[in-house]
């Protein structure tokens, strides 16, 4: 519920995923609850700084064709900024 209710007033995010160790499905299922939560609101998520464990899982589960994904942070937010976005 705390998620639904920053959509209200902000709809793009950036995760920054840089300590994030490993995702299982049930951070998986987070995620994907977040980002239909977002589009919602029509809004988006973007991924920034997934380790080589958690693109793997992101690849395997072809969740990354679902989420855009970036090296670091300062690109996905400039990625928002480009037209389209």
């Amino acid at each position: 519920q705390a998620f639904a209710d920053w959509t209200t007033s902000t709809k793009k995010f950036v995760f920054d995923c840089s300590e994030l160790e490993f995702l299982d499905s049930t951070g998986l299922g987070i995620l994907l609850m977040c980002l239909k939560q977002t589009m919602k609101e029509d809004g988006d998520i973007r991924l920034a700084c997934p380790n080589e464990t958690v693109r793997m899982v992101l690849e395997i589960t072809r969740a990354d064709d679902i989420f855009q994904l970036f090296p670091t942070v300062e690109q996905a937010v400039a990625s928002f900024r480009e037209p389209g976005a």
